[in-house]
């Protein structure tokens, strides 16, 4: 393909076919550009993008031909670039869409931390499936949800799917995934991300910790409390040498927690071991509160979860763009909080000037803490950036027909492609609504009203009165 062609570029309007079957652009605006055959689909992006003078990122590009004007086909690659010159003669009509995924994957790059929390969920409905989700955190630590998807189960073909779609989403960019031990996420994770991206949520693990040591010690409940004290410390030591303490001392109380420790792979959950910056987020607790959050969308049939979810998440975002307006500090208000509760931890220690403003507390376990929140603070520009998108309207179809061969076409045949129901079917029995907790979660104290001692209620107390 030696020849150019003359490209007319539509942006913000709509193709309408009228009942003749002739085809019309409603509004917007058109623009125009000459292109060369041998033209490639980086070149024509950066060529059309500068003319309408737009981000490449937040943009897609559709193109239609000339036997069929009312079909719009996707121009996202160097094959398609070809088909468009083939297909068309002397001229061609390319069409600029706004991306869905604009507000998240948008803001994600702009502001958020690059620490991801992964996790699936239970779905109800006729047939069993699971929810997966990839969760990020914005500039006050709020929930950033990026990508969701409704899976047959939680297994290793479903999550490197899963996960195999989310890296384009995140790009050449850089994250961390958190997860739990789940032996498909072990699996698939590294795959994808790099063994060295994957950290293992702390709490899944500390449970795991403490089913070993209720068969390894007998010496009640405060050996079980010694030992995870023990683990706390190693885990949370952000030195080596406070590691080293750490484990020496774990050693000396019971040999075989120490090892343990050792063969669960410390370099993916304690926090000095770990190869990179995970901004001390050490648990999956995100991902457990994106499950929470659609704790009642997630009962619902999928069609009506992807509409219920869609309010939601837009509810959310705006909720959070209008109180970064009302930041009053530079950091965000749980930010802040995090800050001020470790001054108050630290008034006991020397303060010393550091460089540019920023103070070192010596010889205090909180002072690499602090010193990491202060510089990492972003600031209420950043979380604006974050909210700064916008969501685009969903495309709209005529009702589709299904033929012999069940193809989804449109009635201008442009072909769908169809959603089929999974394989596997829900078991009898009433679904599952609730969470199981997990051992270390805060319970609500029970009292007695016989001898006013929490532990216990009036009908099992056995204290003597009085």
């Amino acid at each position: 393909m030696e020849e150019d062609i003359f490209c007319y570029i539509h942006e913000g309007g709509e193709v309408v076919k009228s009942v003749d079957g002739s085809v019309q652009y409603k509004g917007g605006w058109t623009e125009s550009i000459v292109v060369s055959g041998n033209i490639t689909h980086a070149e024509l992006v950066s060529k059309v993008c500068g003319e309408l003078n737009i981000d490449p990122n937040l943009i897609k590009l559709e193109f239609t031909v000339k036997f069929d004007p009312s079909c719009l086909l996707p121009l996202h690659d160097e094959t398609t670039v070809v088909k468009m010159f083939r297909f068309n003669d002397m001229f061609c009509h390319v069409y600029v869409f706004p991306r869905i995924e604009v507000v998240s994957i948008q803001g994600f790059a702009l502001g958020c931390r690059p620490v991801i929390a992964i996790d699936s969920s239970h779905v109800s409905g006729p047939y069993r499936s699971a929810l997966f989700s990839a969760t990020a955190y914005d500039a006050n630590d709020s929930m950033f949800p990026l990508d969701f998807g409704v899976m047959s189960s939680e297994n290793y073909e479903d999550w490197s799917w899963f996960l195999q779609n989310f890296k384009k989403v995140v790009a050449e960019k850089e994250v961390v995934i958190i997860s739990d031990r789940h032996p498909a996420l072990l699996r698939s994770v590294p795959e994808v991300f790099g063994l060295e991206n994957h950290a293992y949520c702390y709490r899944h693990l500390k449970e795991n910790f403490s089913t070993f040591v209720s068969k390894q010690i007998t010496k009640g409940n405060k050996g079980k409390e010694n030992a995870l004290q023990f683990l706390d410390s190693i885990a949370y030591a952000r030195l080596e040498h406070d590691y080293n303490v750490s484990m020496y001392e774990l050693r000396k109380y019971n040999d075989v927690l120490a090892t343990w420790v050792e063969d669960n792979s410390p370099e993916h959950w304690a926090m000095s071991k770990f190869p990179k910056q995970r901004w001390d987020k050490m648990t999956t607790n995100l991902a457990e509160s994106f499950n929470a959050w659609l704790r009642h969308e997630r009962h619902h049939s999928i069609c009506n979860f992807l509409m219920e979810h869609m309010a939601k998440l837009g509810s959310m975002l705006v909720k959070h763009k209008e109180q970064s307006n009302n930041w009053k500090g530079s950091p965000g208000p749980q930010i802040e909080e995090k800050v001020l509760q470790n001054i108050v931890k630290g008034e006991v220690y020397p303060v010393t000037p550091f460089m540019n403003g920023i103070f070192r507390l010596l010889f205090s376990p909180l002072a690499t803490m602090l010193l990491i929140l202060l510089m990492n603070a972003t600031n209420s520009q950043m979380q604006k950036l974050i909210y700064a998108g916008s969501f685009s309207s969903i495309e709209t179809h005529d009702m589709p027909i299904v033929d012999d061969h069940g193809v989804v076409r449109s009635i201008t045949g442009q072909v769908f492609l169809s959603l089929k129901p999974p394989h596997a079917k829900r078991p009898p029995g009433r679904p599952r609504k609730k969470r199981i907790e997990f051992q270390f979660q805060d319970k609500q104290t029970v009292h007695c009203s016989r001898c006013h001692m929490s532990g216990h209620n009036r009908k099992t107390c056995k204290n003597p009165l009085s």
